[in-house]
């Protein structure tokens, strides 16, 4: 999308602009993963302008949509975002409990991976 190439090349007041006309248009269509994608991306745009709160709103605001989906890695990076946010926020406490929690659910979906690839080579 045009707002993810904006914030590539570092013009931030672009990439907010039309990240944010993008999730409205996913929201008005109820597209779920892309619009908890999107509310991610508009949260690093956030941080690299260091607007750490307004990030931080819009990643507990991808999580809970990614949570009610069931898009485990998009937790996953969710987590390490928030962690990251709190960090530079200087919130050391909830930014080791959210790298706990990105810790836990990147090993767990990486076993998942690996059963499944046990699996596969069991069966051949």
């Amino acid at each position: 999308m045009l707002g993810e190439v904006f914030k590539a090349h570092g013009d931030l007041d672009s990439a907010e602009f039309y990240i944010e006309k993008a999730i409205g248009l996913f929201k008005e269509k109820g597209i779920k993963m892309e619009m908890a994608e999107f509310e991610k991306s508009l949260a690093e745009v956030y941080t690299k302008q260091n607007r750490f709160g307004r990030a931080i709103a819009k990643l507990k605001e991808a999580l809970n949509i990614a949570t009610n989906i069931e898009a485990s890695a998009l937790e996953r990076d969710i987590y390490a975002r928030l962690a990251e946010s709190y960090e530079k926020q200087g919130n050391l406490r909830l930014a080791y409990d959210y790298l706990s929690k990105y810790t836990t659910l990147k090993d767990s979906l990486l076993n998942e991976e690996n059963q499944k690839q046990l699996s596969k080579l069991k069966k051949q």
